[in-house]
């Protein structure tokens, strides 16, 4: 291992791997694709990502915080669907599991999903005329398309008040 990271090519690879990262966070599977689809060869995208890693020009926790940044309000979703976002993103399995086991509960998401869809224009204009039943089944579906689990849904929403 040490003969790659003393290489010329290792040095080129971390000086693209570099360029790539920029100042933006990047979780180090996709730096490590990057690398691989540049032509590097997989043992040496992982010396470098491995590198990268331990001198935190690459945190996969602050990607999944990136990541995930942008998934509330009314594009909250649950759990699972944040988990699988992370895994394609690229961010490590055993980090992905870690950093969603600190996120809220699916229940306590969900609730905040259905306050920001009420407190929204576009949805409660499509709202105006329908039941209260109807109502509620509006916001269960939204949020299955979220990712939820109709128990979830169903619960959030009686709690809610709907």
């Amino acid at each position: 291992m040490a003969a790659i990271n003393e290489s010329e090519v290792f040095y080129q690879a971390r000086a693209h791997a570099l360029k790539y990262i920029g100042f933006r966070s990047c979780s180090s599977g996709k730096v490590r694709k990057y690398l691989i689809d540049k032509g590097y060869d997989i043992e040496l995208s992982k010396a470098v990502v491995d590198e990268l890693i331990e001198r935190n020009f690459i945190d996969d926790y602050k990607a999944c915080k990136q990541i995930l940044i942008s998934r509330c309000g009314k594009k909250q979703e649950s759990k699972h669907y944040s988990y699988n976002r992370l895994i394609a993103a690229g961010v490590e399995e055993e980090v992905a599991d870690d950093y969603i086991s600190h996120l809220d509960s699916d229940y306590v998401t969900c609730e905040r999903l259905f306050e920001a869809l009420l407190s929204s224009n576009e949805f409660t204009s499509k709202t105006v005329n329908i039941t209260p039943e109807d109502y509620r089944l509006l916001l269960i579906k939204y949020a299955l398309k979220r990712g939820y689990t109709m128990e979830v849904a169903a619960r959030a929403s009686e709690d809610f008040g709907c």
